[in-house]
């Protein structure tokens, strides 16, 4: 037997898969459906998702096998990610030099046919593979295996995903630092957060960090950030800080840091750069390597986030949405060309597709409220953008036999973005067409009143009104409705409110059960 080499690249490839934190991590339907459906279009018994560490394969999902994970020197998978090949086909392992004397093929599960797919990132690195194997001889037609590389080409997906939500979930861990009492913050954040001067000098730091690499209080002559590095790792570090005072972002990377103990610990970080500052998130991945489970949290951004910030929410609502969009046209396409529709797995993979694609929308609408640029605020006439949105939905507004009244002068301006108009005016005309109840006469009146330094403009209707006693501290909370209907989703409320906070105004509400309600807006007149 012949034992997999190692890449030329493996420290770098190894950075790579650590970055999207996802060994040891629980197992997760949406990668268990991809590795059935492999094996069922294949017609093989064993399918497999594998991740190559350092002295191990680990298995993501598997179908068939009930282990874990192997050493890495009996894996098919480990010759996978060293070959440059978009398939890697062993025939009859039995005749191979490489493989007939593997442990997994003279015993179970008795390999004789494998082929293995490798999983790249966007870097290029072979992560591991999806591949399928089985215990007789068989051939794979050319369609079985583009169907093979679609489908591993959509493990990437999933796990890009899942790295994209880590790196959003730790930019709002720090917007919330940032926009609050960030001292409380860090006592309560668990990873550990130093925070230096562009020299690398230790300004702040949480628990986590002094508890096990340093003091709390520090003064700013007393311990640079490179003074607990490994020699051999300064390198990486000054390299990533460059990076992130260029793009206000590092790659993930990992160095070996001193502890109070004096023993090297092994450290994941990432660098951000706000404000003249760096701030280090790190994770001890020393003994938690096999423990780590990361529950993907879905965090609305800061309205005070900076302008590097809203850009990241832009690419992330963006890149959301391709890598959902292409799961589900693949599954549809299987669907198409393979006599699966009926198949339980792949009925629980179309409805795992569909719901990625309803939870990334929802959170791309929370991610773009902040990627306005406020250098590009504007003015706009008032009455002009009001009627716009009332045509959108004049012929709802006729079905349901709403009468609507302007009183809004032609000469009133305002200051914000055009599309934040947009966006808080349909809301309110909606959820009056949605919320109206049945009566002879249904209105919506919208009505604007001058207030010294700020134009008021109100929306007041007749519909169903909201309960505020019972309400009113949750009204413009995320996911909340207060009356049911098929559409509601509970984010309009939330994003209206963000928007004009953004556009530096805010929304009130005066509201009654059955009688109707009355949202005001107040929008500045002036762009101070």
């Amino acid at each position: 037997m012949r034992a997999p080499l190692i890449p030329n690249n493996e420290v770098e490839r190894l950075n790579e898969l650590y970055s999207f934190k996802v060994l040891d991590s629980f197992e997760e339907k949406d990668y268990d459906y991809i590795t059935h459906l492999a094996s069922q279009i294949c017609n093989t018994k064993y399918s497999l998702i594998t991740l190559i560490d350092k002295d191990r394969q680990w298995f993501k999902s598997k179908c068939g096998i009930g282990i874990n994970e192997t050493h890495r020197d009996v894996s098919f998978c480990g010759h996978v990610i060293v070959e440059n090949k978009d398939v890697y086909i062993v025939e009859d392992a039995r005749k191979s030099l490489t493989f007939f004397d593997n442990p997994f093929v003279v015993e179970n599960p008795n390999v004789v046919f494998y082929a293995g797919v490798p999983l790249r990132s966007e870097n290029g690195f072979a992560l591991g593979t999806l591949c399928v194997f089985h215990d007789d001889l068989i051939e794979l037609s050319e369609e079985q295996l583009y169907s093979l590389k679609g489908l591993a080409n959509q493990v990437m997906n999933l796990l890009n995903l899942r790295k994209t939500n880590l790196i959003l979930s730790e930019q709002s861990k720090l917007l919330e630092a940032k926009n609050s009492n960030l001292e409380d913050f860090f006592k309560f954040f668990k990873d550990l957060i130093v925070v230096t001067d562009l020299k690398l000098n230790l300004i702040n730091s949480n628990e986590s960090w002094s508890k096990n690499f340093g003091k709390n209080e520090l003064t700013n002559d007393e311990q640079n950030f490179l003074d607990f590095v490994f020699c051999e790792d300064k390198k990486v570090v000054d390299l990533q800080v460059d990076k992130a005072l260029k793009m206000s972002i590092s790659d993930n990377f990992v160095c070996k840091m001193k502890d109070n103990d004096f023993v090297f610990k092994e450290i994941i970080w990432r660098i951000y750069f706000l404000e003249d500052n760096y701030y280090f998130y790190g994770r001890d991945v020393t003994h938690q390597k096999n423990t780590e489970s990361n529950l993907l949290k879905l965090l609305n951004l800061s309205k005070s986030q900076n302008e590097r910030l809203q850009n990241f929410a832009h690419i992330v609502s963006h890149n959301l949405r391709s890598h959902s969009t292409n799961i589900s046209s693949l599954v549809h396409l299987i669907g198409e060309k393979y006599p699966v529709k009926e198949n339980d797995f792949f009925k629980m993979l179309l409805l795992a597709s569909e719901n990625m694609i309803e939870t990334t929308n929802n959170l791309s609408d929370v991610a773009l409220l902040y990627s306005s640029n406020k250098d590009e605020i504007n003015k706009f006439k008032l009455k002009k953008f009001i009627k716009k949105s009332i045509d959108t939905f004049q012929l709802e507004l006729n079905r349901n036999n709403i009468s609507v009244d302007i009183n809004v002068h032609e000469s009133i301006e305002i200051y914000g973005f055009a599309e934040y108009l947009d966006s808080v005016f349909q809301n309110l005309i909606s959820n009056a067409i949605k919320y109206s109840r049945e009566s002879n006469y249904k209105f919506l009146r919208i009505v604007s009143h001058d207030e010294e330094n700020y134009i008021k403009l109100s929306f007041e209707d007749n519909g169903l009104g909201i309960d505020l006693s019972r309400y009113k501290d949750k009204i413009f909370g995320m996911y909340k409705t207060f009356h049911y209907t098929e559409n509601s989703r509970g984010l309009g409320l939330f994003i209206t409110k963000n928007q004009m906070e953004a556009m530096g105004g805010w929304i009130e509400v005066e509201s009654e059960v059955n009688i109707g309600s009355k949202f005001n807006l107040y929008f500045k007149k002036n762009n101070d």
